[in-house]
């Protein structure tokens, strides 16, 4: 009897919905794997961040990496290799996961010796930063010549003795060397009392770095090749001059071999009866900003240059401008040619109409502001102090 046709056994039916019944159980279950891992990529993109699951767990020294943030104080333990750094004190940089050590900066680096060492989370524990000036003045005088000293991040007060001297507080850098912090701006390396290079300091450089003053700066060497400023912010009151750049050498070379012997570069001086008082001949101000002073931004004795510099906000005192200079101040411009300076030129300018030689903020000797006035009323005159306009005689 033939067998075409024939409807399947209710046991192979039975058996056949059950297998298809497993296989649509097993994709559903793959699909719903899928969409678990796909959905968290998916709100990270969504927010504009790429979320991933890390594929390996974290070491024990990735977990107390967080225990020592940038810019900490820190001090070296049970070193082996390197027992001269134990109990010494160095600065951490940042994390290398490479190697699963810290990088950390020398507090004091000696003159051939290497800035940074890596060290292991366990060779390390937390110190306390300085917190006074006496605190810090202690740490620069262990600096010999050449050497480095780098601050922590963090506030430093000027102290209570500072404070009953009614806040003249000095930090006095005895020798040539290199004083860094970790910023001049928010969350930066903050010194709240003035600097001084003091007159007996000789050597090849000194260097001042990535730190915020909360008052008056004063570089006065008696014998250095080199004097750099690097990102170094000044706040000085105005009663003073907050940055004076005096002779840094006994042997003053030609103008031709000068320049650069005293470098600005990326400097933010704000206040002081002056900006900067430049006495030194070859001072080249670099990408720096110089406002808010009480007369002038610049007030040069010697030979200077400035390239890409703002210089403005300045004539406090209704007298005064961006620059006043008995030498000569060279504008030095861009690769294309362009003088990229934005200078006040007295203290009425509000748009920054540039520097002209031998101008003197209108003391008596300018005739920049006064040639314009007069195009409009010539019987005019410079308004009394603290006014701070020209004014019309007919209206005094």
């Amino acid at each position: 009897m033939s067998t075409t046709g024939a409807l399947p056994s209710p046991a192979l039916s039975a058996w056949g919905m059950a297998l298809l019944a497993g296989a649509l159980g097993v994709l559903w279950l793959l699909i719903a794997l899928l969409r678990a891992r796909l959905e968290p990529q998916e709100k990270g993109l969504a927010d504009g961040v790429l979320r991933t699951q890390p594929s390996t767990p974290h070491s024990a020294e990735e977990d107390d990496a967080h225990e020592f943030s940038v810019g900490a104080r820190v001090r070296f333990h049970s070193l082996l290799k390197t027992p001269e750094l134990n109990e010494r004190h160095g600065v951490v940089l940042r994390y290398d996961r490479s190697c699963g050590r810290f990088v950390v900066r020398r507090e004091v680096a000696l003159a051939g010796e290497s800035l940074n060492v890596t060290v292991k989370a366990a060779n390390m524990r937390g110190a306390p930063p300085p917190a006074s000036l006496a605190e810090v003045q202690a740490i620069v005088e262990t600096a010999p010549r050449g050497a480095r000293v780098t601050l922590p991040r963090g506030e430093v007060a000027a102290g209570a003795s500072a404070a009953e001297a009614g806040g003249g507080a000095v930090l006095e850098l005895k020798s040539a060397i290199t004083l860094a912090g970790m910023g001049s701006r928010s969350g930066g390396t903050v010194l709240n009392f003035g600097v001084a290079v003091g007159e007996d300091v000789v050597g090849e450089l000194v260097e001042l770095a990535g730190l915020h003053v909360v008052g008056a700066v004063e570089v006065s060497p008696r014998d250095v090749a080199r004097v750099k400023l690097t990102k170094i912010a000044i706040t000085a009151p105005l009663d003073a001059p907050a940055l004076i750049l005096d002779e840094i050498s006994t042997i003053v070379p030609p103008d031709s071999e000068a320049s650069g012997r005293v470098l600005l570069d990326e400097c933010w001086v704000r206040g002081g009866r002056k900006g900067v008082e430049i006495n030194v001949v070859g001072c080249v101000l670099r990408h720096c900003r110089i406002q808010g002073a009480a007369n002038y931004g610049i007030h040069a004795n010697a030979n200077f240059s400035i390239e890409g510099c703002t210089i403005g906000d300045c004539g406090k005192s209704g007298r005064g401008g961006g620059i006043l200079t008995r030498a000569e101040c060279t504008q030095l411009r861009q690769i294309n040619g362009r003088n990229e300076n934005r200078i006040q030129r007295d203290a009425t300018d509000t748009a920054y109409s540039g520097y002209i030689p031998n101008c003197r903020g209108c003391v008596g000797q300018c005739t920049c502001t006064a040639m314009l006035a007069l195009a409009n009323l010539p019987v005019i005159r410079w308004a009394g102090q603290g006014l701070g306009k020209w004014q019309h005689l007919l209206e005094m």
